[in-house]
């Protein structure tokens, strides 16, 4: 039984999402001036897809040493050095000159950002772990709201004339400055039982979650990239309603990451990561029904609810059911991201051939698919447990 909402949070456990939000804020900030990046450098949209690979290449990278450096080091050491580098790497972006300088800085930070995410995960998954409290998915709900705060910043800058260079010295010297306060409290945070490893394969047991991670994050990156393209072709919605199924989206997994750690003191991990799925599926499809702006909009915040609560989780659960919390949580990650990333471009291929909103559909099905096979999973479990009780 976790202890109440209130008991969850001290010094140490807010200190891990306030890495959380470290990460967001200053990815935000960076996006929010993407399109000024890409007019400064002259890069057409072929070169910058090319030189926005490197995140998910470095990413796939940092995620797949991250358990080693973790066991090397501890886990809140390797979180302090990870937030640390990551921060700093956040100046390349400042100085680059072309495509290719891009892509190898966008490796860079790809690398230290998969680190990061794998470490400030399998910190929070040892407190709860160790702590018996509930704070995963408040921390991804810090990290919501660490990209809109980001975002907002970095255009309110934008806005008063303040440079790309100078917005990233002045963000990254806070961040540093954050990372220091909250030092101590990291070091406190507690490691896993693993020994000293090399990289290796998830438990057999977690594969069930790497593959609904995997999908999810497709729904994920589809969202992103090709919400406000949808409404603006189907329903010939203007820029700022345009802009509002993401906006919604984004607010509805903020609220649903906030309430999920209340959630799970009432209901089984699995059980709310096939609801998030049912959920996360209905609103896609409403999304791309078609029937007003408004009511698409309306889906992607539902799908927002629904997904919410999905990642989180199974960073929770992949971390309970390996041996080594790190490992599960690193599998997970490591799906999400490549799920993240081929969605934009499957989506763009298979629209073009039979509209958006067909390759919505697709998605919103899969998802649905994932979420019945958790389902599936979890009569196989409670069945077994059944049967093993009765002998």
């Amino acid at each position: 039984m976790m202890r109440s909402m209130s008991s969850n949070w001290n010094a140490t456990s807010l200190s891990v999402a306030t890495i959380f939000m470290v990460l967001s804020l200053l990815f935000g900030s960076w996006l929010a001036r993407l399109p000024a990046i890409q007019l400064s450098l002259g890069l057409g949209e072929s070169a910058l897809g090319f030189a926005l690979l490197g995140l998910p290449i470095g990413a796939f990278m940092g995620t797949q040493l991250s358990n080693w450096l973790i066991s090397k080091i501890g886990t809140g050491v390797s979180t302090f050095y990870a937030s640390l580098l990551f921060s700093c790497s956040m100046l390349l972006p400042a100085f680059v000159t072309d495509g290719i300088s891009l892509f190898i800085a966008l490796t860079i930070i790809g690398s230290l950002n998969g680190w990061m995410n794998v470490s400030m995960n399998t910190a929070a998954a040892n407190l709860e772990k160790n702590w018996n409290i509930s704070i995963m998915s408040t921390c991804h709900g810090m990290f919501s709201l660490g990209a809109m705060i980001g975002s907002a910043i970095s255009g309110f800058l934008a806005t008063r004339g303040v440079g790309f260079v100078e917005q990233q010295y002045f963000l990254v010297c806070v961040m540093i400055l954050v990372l220091l306060m909250v030092l101590s409290s990291l070091r406190k945070v507690p490691n896993g039982t693993s020994e000293k490893q090399k990289m290796q394969w998830p438990d057999k047991a977690v594969w069930i979650y790497v593959t609904i991670g995997f999908f999810v994050m497709m729904g994920e990156g589809a969202i992103a990239d090709w919400s406000a393209i949808m409404l603006k072709a189907e329903l010939n919605a203007n820029l700022f309603l345009g802009s509002m199924g993401f906006a919604g989206f984004s607010l509805a997994m903020a609220i649903g990451r906030f309430s999920g750690d209340h959630l799970r003191t009432q209901f089984s991990g699995l059980k709310m990561v096939v609801i998030g799925c049912f959920i996360g599926c209905f609103g896609l499809l409403l999304a791309a029904s078609n029937w007003t702006i408004y009511v698409s909009i309306l889906g992607f915040f539902i799908a927002g609810v629904g997904l919410s609560i999905v990642v989180p989780l199974l960073f929770v659960l992949a971390a309970q059911q390996s041996r080594q919390a790190e490992v599960g949580i690193s599998a997970v990650a490591t799906s999400g991201i490549i799920g993240y990333l081929i969605s934009p471009p499957i989506i763009g291929l298979v629209g073009e051939h039979v509209g958006l909103p067909l390759s919505f559909i697709g998605i919103a099905v899969l998802i649905g698919m994932v979420g019945l096979l958790g389902w599936i999973s979890q009569k196989a479990y409670t069945f077994t447990f059944l049967v093993k009780k009765k002998i």
